[in-house]
């Protein structure tokens, strides 16, 4: 007989603040734990039959009998079963009891996990069938979204790529081309989807931090003299990421707006991270959107929300994006489970981005002072960190391993370790990014 003492089922109470205090509390178990005695040892053969499935219990016979089971004794077996730590906790219990760590996640801002709020927003919402246009929880958050930004009209798909790729559908016909600035998601991440779903290709603007000029954009409209290239649509990107979570000024926005109406080529707004350059601003995000003949922003990155982008236009438009959305298989059913957790990252989210981004310039000192060279933290204008530790001699796609070996998560774009701070990951996780970050880099090769 074998005791194991392990973790129950974490039970909540509730600390000054809001915040949930979960404390496992112990159980044990008994357990019989017999094993064969020679577990494919050297005398032994491993059989199968061809027409049978591998089940682990019979996968080791002896060579004289190999349809006899092996025989077992009472010796303990090593056993360790990791169980789900409390919600929003950076460790995981064991069955035997132990706390394993779990990764300082800083892949994106898109990994954040549903918070005790959103988890009974959604459990109590009011569902229909969104396909018909019935689902009330989703019909309020779009009505919400139209709303704060000063639209019409809204549509609540599943992903921002699937409401840039409607409004572009929408926007742009066949063989005709997009104008964005370079490193843009539409004509980067996204080039081989529009090509493929609305048969449209695009032209890049070299533009400093990724944000056009009114006067490069107006360079750029120029008609082609051969009356050949023909350009529907101009989209530019507020905050960019690859350029580093970059802010667009209301007043450039104007100005390319401006442009925008002299060649009668309507503007869109990738507002993916939309909130961040708001707060970072000082900007209202309906002073951005009103210079947008449409603008889409995500739900599930920096607001916090499991899942889920809003597209905003006027209501002609955004009837044609139901249409599309329809038909490129984004119509969904009862939805409002998710709605409903939107509603909420709408109401909770936007206050505490400029936490994000305070995060975000802390760890961009850290690792500037651990790596001189690597990056420009003045640079660092909202919640993303481009690390360029190719600078120093340290391979990205190294110094990610070498990262996650040390705990810490992040992923590679355009040649650099890129991090961003969200919701989930706190002051003390930037800290201790900092702190891990130089063995980290010894590991993979600097120094």
């Amino acid at each position: 007989m074998t005791q194991i003492h392990a973790m129950a089922a974490p039970k909540a109470s509730r600390k000054a603040g809001g915040h949930t205090s979960i404390r496992p509390s112990p159980i044990t178990i008994t357990l019989a734990v017999r094993t064969p005695t020679s577990m494919c040892g050297e005398n032994q053969r491993t059989t199968h039959r061809a027409d049978s499935s591998h089940r682990p219990f019979h996968h080791c016979r002896t060579a004289t009998s190999p349809n006899t089971p092996a025989p077992t004794s009472s010796t303990a077996n090593s056993i360790r079963a990791v169980l789900p730590g409390p919600l929003g906790s950076k460790t995981a219990h064991s069955i035997l009891g132990f706390v394993t760590s779990e990764p300082i996640d800083l892949r994106s801002d898109t990994v954040t996990r549903p918070d005790e709020r959103m988890r009974r927003a959604m459990y109590e919402a009011e569902v229909g069938d969104d396909w018909y246009g019935d689902d009330p929880t989703v019909n309020r958050l779009q009505e919400r979204c139209a709303e704060l930004v000063g639209k019409e009209a809204a549509i609540y798909v599943p992903t921002g790529t699937l409401a840039n790729e409607i409004a572009l559908h929408v926007f742009v016909r066949p063989g005709h081309l997009v104008l964005a600035p370079a490193g843009s998601h539409v004509s980067g991440t996204e080039v081989s989807t529009a090509a493929m779903l609305s048969g449209i290709a695009f032209v890049e603007l070299d533009a400093p931090r990724g944000q056009p000029t009114a006067e490069l954009v107006a360079e750029a409209l120029r008609p082609d003299p051969y009356d050949v290239a023909a350009v529907d649509l101009v989209s530019v990107e507020n905050t960019h990421n690859v350029a580093g979570g970059t802010v667009m000024a209301v007043d450039e926005l104007r100005g390319v707006r401006k442009s925008c109406d002299e060649a009668a080529v309507p503007l869109y707004v990738d507002g993916a991270r939309i909130f961040n350059a708001s707060i970072a601003s000082g900007t209202p995000v309906g002073e951005y959107a009103a210079e947008a003949d449409a603008l889409m922003f995500c739900l599930s990155k920096g607001l916090g929300a499991p899942i889920g982008s809003v597209l905003c236009g006027e209501t002609e438009f955004i009837r044609e994006a139901r249409r599309a959305k329809i038909l490129f298989g984004g119509a969904w059913r009862q939805a409002g489970v998710l709605a409903a957790a939107g509603l909420v990252a709408l109401e909770e989210g936007p206050d505490r981005l400029q936490e994000d981004h305070a995060n975000a310039r802390r760890l961009a000192e850290g690792i500037a002072e651990a790596s001189p060279g690597t990056l420009d933290p003045s640079a660092v204008e909202t919640n993303i960190v481009y690390v360029d530790t190719a600078s120093v001699g340290v391979d990205p796609w190294d110094a990610r391993d070498r990262l996650k070996d040390e705990g810490v998560l992040c992923s590679v774009l355009g040649g650099k370790v890129r991090m961003l701070t969200h919701r989930d990951a706190t002051a003390d996780d930037v800290e201790e990014t900092i702190r891990r970050w130089p063995a980290a880099m010894s590991a993979a090769g600097m120094g």
